[in-house]
This record gives structure tokens, sequence and C-alpha cells, in this order.
């Protein structure tokens, strides 16, 4: 789950080197992460990009606070409910995806995922200013070619004639509507145990982004 994006220089690069950076993103699910992506050059910087090493030293920073918070709500537990999409264009949509989405509901996974977002974005790490999101992306079309949309509306539907497909419980109901598919679809729930500074655009032999350092939460 992503906790924020951010664009970053190679921790050895010069002051020359800086300008170029990469694009990178905290985010968790079994592993809470940030990640750094492609690098891409830059005109005309107005100051040197904040660096991969800088970013893992603060994310090391916020250790004890998120032990604080474990010893007082409990280990990070990420629910994967509901299904929705990115935009609200049911028959136009290009990222389906579960997840908390913006229900903050005081939780260890809330308090640390804000704390981390926060503390990066008052650092001058995270630049965007969207409200948090925690969701697990289960779809992404946007970078097919030529681009092509998919109908949210269909896929709602065809889960409603196989909810168990979603682990949506009949509960003696004899049908289950579209709706009743966006809401009860659950995926489980997973812990995690380590925040991760990934790299974007990068994959590593499991086709997964390549973490450039992490910290344990237990």
């Amino acid at each position: 789950m992503t906790l924020g994006v951010m664009a970053l220089a190679d921790g050895s690069a010069t002051q020359a080197d800086r300008s170029t950076n990469t694009p990178g993103s905290a985010s968790g699910s079994g592993k809470a992460t940030t990640a750094t992506s492609e690098e891409v050059p830059v005109e005309a910087p107005s100051a040197p990009k904040k660096t991969v090493a800088e970013a893992l030293e603060l994310l090391n920073s916020l250790r004890p606070e998120i032990t604080e918070i474990i010893n007082d709500s409990g280990n990070i537990s990420v629910p994967l409910t509901g299904l929705n999409i990115m935009n609200d264009r049911p028959e136009e949509a290009y990222v389906l995806w579960a997840g908390p989405g913006t229900n903050n509901d005081g939780s260890s996974l809330w308090r640390i995922s804000l704390l981390v977002h926060n503390r990066f974005k008052e650092a001058g790490f995270v630049v965007e200013n969207r409200p948090l999101k925690l969701h697990c992306t289960i779809l992404n079309s946007t970078f097919r070619r030529p681009r092509q949309a998919f109908s949210f509306a269909e896929i709602l539907r065809r889960v409603a004639v196989q909810p168990e497909l979603a682990g949506i419980q009949r509960n003696g109901k004899s049908s289950v509507t579209p709706d009743d598919a966006a809401s009860e679809a659950d995926f489980g729930t997973y812990g995690v145990d380590e925040i991760h500074l990934w790299k974007m655009g990068s994959w590593d032999e499991e086709k997964r982004y390549v973490s450039l350092g992490h910290i344990s939460l237990g």
C-alpha cells in the first residue's frame, strides 16, 4: 500500500548529477513500503534533490514512534475488503482496487501510515497533496497501449453471479447484487512487518519492485 510518492536522487550522485531524479512511493501490504523509479532528467532544478540515503535516514528515525503505536494499538493488519475504482466512471475505469481506502478507523495501520506520510511530506520528500488512500491495486490498465478502459459495472455484475470469487458469503441470501459485490468483497486480512523504500518501475526476480532499504516492525 503506497504511503507517498517521491522523486529522489541517487545517494552517490554528485551535485551536478542531481539533475536526475527517481519518483518513489511509500506503501504497505504484508510489507509497508516507500519506492523510487527510473531516473528522469529534470531541467535546471532549483535545489538538489533529496537522496535515497536521506529518505532511509528519515524512515529509520520514525522507528521509535512506530514501535510506540504498535505497543499501544497492536500489530498492523490490512483488510483487503470492498471493490472500488479510482474515478467516478464505472463504464470507463482504469484502476480497480480493494482495501481501507480513506476510512480512517484509528487502527495501527492508519496511525502508522499517517505518521510516515505526514513526516515525509513535512520534510519535503512527498509533494503531492492528494489525501492518503490505502489500497491494493487489483487491475491497472492505464499503461496498456493502446490505452484501454474496462467496465467496473460489468465486473460487479460478474462477481454478483459468482460471489465466492471475491470471498463473499451469501449468508442465506438467494442472490447477491452488484452493490453487494462492491461492499462485501473480502480478499482476507494481512499483517505488515516491514516498511520499504521501493524503486518504482523496477522488477526483481519475483516481479516485485526492487527494495532500496527497509525497517522491520517486529
